[in-house]
């Protein structure tokens, strides 16, 4: 790749005939970080008594011991925060995809330690981009799946009851919810309104 050609939405490489190709993407790839492009890497890395992407316009972490705030986004561009959690929670098992977690165990310290020694195409050393709290309410686990420019959450119902309700505690002056028509929740900057 010519990292010097890079955009938001494409990567250049320069072939062995000295052509270069361009690769267009549909979502971002790149995100600009003291003028320079940076690759978007959606990988959950450790940080102290979280998990945290590794490299994203957006800093996602994830929060694995109770009294921890379960999720944190903070924009890159202007340092404000977003956080929400989940009340009534309970102590549950975080697993950052299969990989067991109670209070950040040592299991996903070790492979924390390979994602660093692991080359770009080594996938299976890698830790994903989803985190799965078990058993955070009685009968219910929360999940939630990183992707170019979403956060999903799904709430899983192992058995259903007369009515469940969950309550989030959001907080983040710097942004604005707003309820899509497809029941998805968008978050939008107070200063400038964008995405």
């Amino acid at each position: 790749e010519v990292v010097e050609k890079r955009s938001e939405y494409a990567k250049h490489y320069r072939m062995s005939d000295g052509t270069y190709q361009m690769v267009s993407y549909p979502a971002p790839v790149h995100y600009k970080k003291n003028q320079v492009w940076e690759e978007i890497d959606h990988t959950l890395i450790p940080a102290g008594d979280r998990v945290e992407t590794r490299s994203s316009p957006l800093a996602v972490s994830f929060g694995l011991n109770r009294g921890d705030t379960l999720v944190s986004i903070g924009d890159q561009k202007d340092g404000s925060r977003l956080t929400f959690d989940l009340v009534g929670k309970q102590q549950a098992k975080a697993r950052a995809d299969r990989l067991e977690a109670g209070a950040l165990s040592k299991k996903i310290r070790s492979d924390a330690a390979k994602n660093e020694k692991a080359e770009a195409g080594s996938i299976g050393e890698k830790l994903k981009n989803r985190v799965v709290f078990q058993e955070i309410l009685k009968d219910t686990d929360l999940e939630y799946e990183l992707g170019n420019g979403r956060l999903k959450e799904s709430i899983l119902i192992r058995r259903a009851s007369a009515a469940p309700q969950y309550q989030f505690q959001i907080a983040g002056a710097a942004y604005r919810l707003v309820l899509e028509e497809d029941r998805s929740i968008s978050m939008y900057r107070r200063a400038d309104g964008s995405l």
